[in-house]
Formats: C-alpha cells, sequence, structure tokens
C-alpha cells in the first residue's frame, strides 16, 4: 500500500463512492486500490468533495443479538433504535425509551476480546453509562449471549421497568 497525493486520493474516493456505502466501505473500496489512508482523512475527502458525510448510511451494522432483542421487544411500546440519549455527546443507546428514559445496551464480543472488552472501549462505555444515570436514565446491559438465549428474559426486564414507572408525555 502507498501514500498518494490528497488530490489522486479524493479522486479515487470520488469512483468509489456510491450513495448509501458507509465511511468503512468507501474506506475498504480506497485500500482495494492500494491506497493507505485513515477513516478521518476518507470524511474529509467526502465533504470536500461535496459527497457529504450526511449521505452516508450512519447506522452501525445490527448484530444478530440486537435483532432477536427487537423481536422480542415487538409488543411492548415502540423503542427507539441508536438514540442519542446524551445531548453534546456521540455516544447512542441500542434502544431507548426516551420519554421514561430508559435505555438498553447489548455488548458483544466479551468472549473475543472485542470493543467492549478492550480498555479505550471499555472506559467509553463506562464514560456513557455514568453519564446517563447522572441524566436520570436507567441503562440495561446485557451480554449478547443474554439476549440471544431467551431474548424474552431481557424483554420481560423492560417490561417490569416500564410498567414501574409514568408514562410522562
Amino acid at each position: 500500500m502507498t501514500r498518494v497525493s490528497r488530490e489522486r486520493r479524493r479522486a479515487i474516493v470520488a469512483k468509489v463512492f456510491t450513495p448509501g456505502l458507509s465511511v468503512r466501505q468507501v474506506l475498504r473500496g480506497v485500500k482495494a486500490c492500494g491506497i493507505t489512508c485513515s477513516r478521518e482523512s476518507i470524511r474529509r475527502d467526502l465533504k470536500a468533495l461535496g459527497l457529504g458525510v450526511p449521505g452516508l448510511r450512519r447506522q452501525k451494522p445490527r448484530s444478530a443479538a440486537e435483532e432477536a432483542f427487537a423481536r422480542a421487544i415487538s409488543h411492548l411500546p415502540p423503542a427507539e433504535r441508536e438514540h442519542p440519549g446524551i445531548p453534546g455527546r456521540r455516544f447512542r443507546f441500542d434502544f431507548a425509551w426516551p420519554k421514561q428514559r430508559i435505555a438498553v445496551e447489548i455488548h458483544g464480543g466479551h468472549w473475543t476480546g472485542g470493543r467492549h472488552t478492550q480498555g479505550k472501549g471499555f472506559a467509553s462505555d463506562c464514560e456513557k453509562k455514568r453519564l446517563a444515570i447522572l441524566q436520570g436514565w436507567r441503562v440495561l446491559e446485557y451480554t449478547a449471549d443474554e439476549v440471544r438465549k431467551p431474548p424474552e428474559a431481557a424483554a420481560a426486564d423492560v417490561k417490569n421497568l416500564l410498567a414501574q414507572l409514568p408514562h410522562t408525555g
């Protein structure tokens, strides 16, 4: 892999870009052309080319555990997915009931050394939960295994918590 000028890299980014791709997917396409660069440089290039980050898909890929949990809570009041519960921060809750200030976080990769078990990822998760609690959120955390086998148990926890709280509007 080689480094190239900004202009050359931007030309390749423009060639690789298709609406709906994430920054990571564009980065993979650029790297497939033998170019070394960072995700941040791809973001800057897209913005400079007028392809802009707003048109990109922002949601993270959904895990099997998140999908199982979503099916298990389908009988409950609708939850918001990827809810930005902490103003001014980039943190997002996997599932949230904002009126009741209830959030659910599903942590995967705990057996394989995933993001939630590594130093920076774990510290970020701790900060997110602490800030959420200080702002009045109730945060339920589950591992992917807890949600997959069976997801109804986690859904029952949410149902019980929703029943305890007033439905403010």
